[in-house]
Protein backbone atom coordinates (compact mmCIF):
# COMPACT_ATOMS: atom_id res chain seq x y z
CA UNK A 1 0.00 0.00 0.00
CA UNK A 2 1.14 3.08 -0.78
CA UNK A 3 1.18 6.10 1.16
CA UNK A 4 1.12 9.95 0.50
CA UNK A 5 1.82 12.95 1.62
CA UNK A 6 -1.16 15.04 0.43
CA UNK A 7 -3.98 15.39 -1.89
CA UNK A 8 -1.82 16.91 -4.79
CA UNK A 9 0.82 13.98 -4.53
CA UNK A 10 -2.24 11.21 -4.55
CA UNK A 11 -3.63 13.35 -7.41
CA UNK A 12 -0.72 13.48 -9.51
CA UNK A 13 0.25 9.53 -8.81
CA UNK A 14 -3.29 9.05 -10.13
CA UNK A 15 -2.72 11.27 -13.58
CA UNK A 16 0.29 9.37 -13.67
CA UNK A 17 -1.21 5.82 -13.67
CA UNK A 18 -4.45 6.76 -15.89
CA UNK A 19 -1.62 7.90 -18.19
CA UNK A 20 0.23 4.31 -18.53
CA UNK A 21 -3.21 2.85 -18.61
CA UNK A 22 -3.47 2.29 -22.25
CA UNK A 23 0.38 1.44 -22.66
CA UNK A 24 -0.61 -1.30 -20.06
CA UNK A 25 -3.96 -2.68 -22.80
CA UNK A 26 -1.30 -3.19 -25.43
CA UNK A 27 1.77 -1.44 -26.81
CA UNK A 28 0.87 -1.51 -30.89
CA UNK A 29 -2.79 -0.85 -29.95
CA UNK A 30 -4.79 2.57 -30.18
CA UNK A 31 -7.48 3.72 -27.38
CA UNK A 32 -11.03 4.26 -28.48
CA UNK A 33 -12.41 7.03 -27.34
CA UNK A 34 -14.64 4.79 -25.15
CA UNK A 35 -11.66 3.15 -23.51
CA UNK A 36 -10.33 6.78 -23.19
CA UNK A 37 -13.50 7.64 -20.93
CA UNK A 38 -13.50 4.74 -19.20
CA UNK A 39 -10.16 5.40 -17.63
CA UNK A 40 -11.13 8.84 -17.11
CA UNK A 41 -13.96 7.80 -14.67
CA UNK A 42 -11.99 5.30 -13.22
CA UNK A 43 -9.42 7.45 -12.25
CA UNK A 44 -12.54 10.16 -11.25
CA UNK A 45 -13.31 6.98 -8.87
CA UNK A 46 -10.34 6.81 -7.31
CA UNK A 47 -10.05 10.43 -6.58
CA UNK A 48 -14.07 10.36 -5.40
CA UNK A 49 -12.72 7.54 -2.90
CA UNK A 50 -9.56 9.15 -2.04
CA UNK A 51 -11.80 12.40 -1.07
CA UNK A 52 -13.88 10.08 0.77
CA UNK A 53 -10.66 8.29 2.96
CA UNK A 54 -8.73 11.94 3.53
CA UNK A 55 -9.61 12.36 7.12
CA UNK A 56 -8.43 8.56 8.09
CA UNK A 57 -4.83 9.00 5.30
CA UNK A 58 -4.00 12.56 6.56
CA UNK A 59 -4.27 12.56 10.07
CA UNK A 60 -2.79 10.97 13.05
CA UNK A 61 -5.09 9.59 15.39
CA UNK A 62 -5.94 7.88 18.40
CA UNK A 63 -8.86 5.45 18.42
CA UNK A 64 -10.04 4.67 22.38
CA UNK A 65 -12.62 1.91 22.80
CA UNK A 66 -11.96 2.36 26.81
CA UNK A 67 -15.94 2.80 26.98
CA UNK A 68 -16.93 0.00 25.03
CA UNK A 69 -14.60 -2.00 27.06
CA UNK A 70 -16.22 -1.18 30.12
CA UNK A 71 -19.44 -2.28 28.49
CA UNK A 72 -18.04 -5.09 28.03
CA UNK A 73 -16.72 -6.20 31.09
CA UNK A 74 -20.07 -5.31 32.68
CA UNK A 75 -21.92 -7.65 30.63
CA UNK A 76 -22.98 -11.04 31.11
CA UNK A 77 -21.87 -14.18 29.04
CA UNK A 78 -25.09 -14.25 27.52
CA UNK A 79 -25.26 -10.97 26.40
CA UNK A 80 -21.86 -10.52 25.14
CA UNK A 81 -22.45 -13.46 22.80
CA UNK A 82 -25.77 -11.73 21.95
CA UNK A 83 -24.77 -8.48 21.15
CA UNK A 84 -20.66 -9.33 20.01
CA UNK A 85 -19.64 -5.73 20.50
CA UNK A 86 -15.84 -6.65 20.85
CA UNK A 87 -14.22 -4.71 18.64
CA UNK A 88 -11.00 -7.54 19.29
CA UNK A 89 -12.86 -10.02 17.47
CA UNK A 90 -13.04 -8.12 14.06
CA UNK A 91 -11.07 -9.99 11.28
CA UNK A 92 -10.13 -6.36 9.42
CA UNK A 93 -8.89 -7.81 6.51
CA UNK A 94 -12.25 -9.78 5.92
CA UNK A 95 -14.46 -6.77 6.92
CA UNK A 96 -12.75 -4.58 4.70
CA UNK A 97 -12.41 -6.89 1.30
CA UNK A 98 -16.10 -9.06 1.80
CA UNK A 99 -18.19 -6.11 3.84
CA UNK A 100 -16.60 -1.97 3.26
CA UNK A 101 -15.41 -2.23 -0.17
CA UNK A 102 -18.21 -4.35 -1.73
CA UNK A 103 -20.69 -1.68 0.20
CA UNK A 104 -18.78 1.25 -1.41
CA UNK A 105 -19.52 -0.46 -4.52
CA UNK A 106 -22.77 -0.95 -3.91
CA UNK A 107 -24.39 1.79 -2.69
CA UNK A 108 -22.02 5.15 -3.12
CA UNK A 109 -20.18 4.43 -6.07
CA UNK A 110 -23.40 3.57 -7.89
CA UNK A 111 -24.98 6.75 -6.32
CA UNK A 112 -22.76 8.77 -7.97
CA UNK A 113 -22.44 7.24 -11.40
CA UNK A 114 -19.91 5.07 -11.14
CA UNK A 115 -19.71 1.63 -12.58
CA UNK A 116 -17.61 -1.55 -11.92
CA UNK A 117 -15.13 -1.62 -15.01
Amino acid sequence: MKFFDSVQDFSAQLWKQVANLPNQVSPTSTVSNTKLFKIIKVKEQAEYLGAIYLPYNFQNYWFDDSNVQGLIKSMSEEEKKKFGCDVKSIEWKDYIVNVHIPGLRRHILKEKGFSKM
